[in-house]
């Protein structure tokens, strides 16, 4: 695992009512500012001169999560939303995400729900995101942990 520098940029579907409510309830909790929300979904958007420089189209953009962290190193699906969670103070599941046996588990979850989140957004799966991150409903850093937080 690498660790990230933050602040990390977020290149989001913000169009996706289930994206919109996952990045959203993490930006809410991220009292140290370390999350930067772009979003991808724009009519027109033709990207930044990073995702220039690495090639990502919007379509790649929009097909799976990317990120660029503070010394340019890019993630793609999973190191994304571990690296957000951290930010947003949710250390569990950041670890969770970080477990290297699970991670075959994660990307083929994260597969499924990315290529399928229509079918979510209709099933009411944004209300539920968002009733999860919902600030006081999901356990963050204690004290203890607050060494390992982004600052």
């Amino acid at each position: 695992m690498s660790v990230v520098a933050y602040p990390l940029t977020l290149y989001v579907d913000d169009a996706c009512p289930l994206c919109h409510a996952e990045m959203a309830g993490l930006a809410a909790r991220d009292r140290s500012s370390c999350l930067r929300v772009v979003d991808a979904s724009a009519a027109g958007f033709g990207g930044d001169e990073a995702t220039r420089a690495a090639g990502l189209d919007q379509a790649t953009l929009l097909h799976r999560l990317h990120a660029r962290d503070a010394q340019g190193c890019w993630l793609v699906g999973i190191p994304v939303f571990a690296a957000a969670y951290e930010a947003a103070g949710i250390a569990w599941m950041a670890r969770l995400l970080r477990i290297g046996w699970l991670r075959p588990l994660w990307d083929a979850g994260y597969a499924l729900v990315a290529d399928h989140r229509w079918l979510l957004v209709r099933l009411g799966a944004p209300r539920l995101v968002t009733a999860l991150l919902k600030k006081g409903t999901v356990p963050i850093f204690s004290t203890a942990e607050n060494g390992n937080r982004p600052q």
